[in-house]
């Protein structure tokens, strides 16, 4: 069985924001459903959700590139 998901990619422009960021949406994600996978990487922050549509998955990515 394959599994998609729904992606999501957002740009952030101040790079001293990107931990307060990733705590805000991880924290409005919690709402809608279960964190399945988050990592904060080099250059961008990645949350995905399980927000109980089977098979289905909501990943947010957050760069950082400049």
């Amino acid at each position: 069985m394959s599994c998609f998901s729904v992606d999501l990619y957002f740009d952030l422009l101040n790079i001293a924001k990107e931990k307060r960021m990733h705590e805000k949406v991880r924290k409005i994600l919690l709402k809608y459903g279960k964190i399945l996978n988050e990592t904060m990487k080099f250059y961008s922050s990645i949350i995905v959700l399980d927000y109980g549509a089977e098979k289905w998955k909501l990943k947010i990515g957050i760069s950082n590139r400049q």
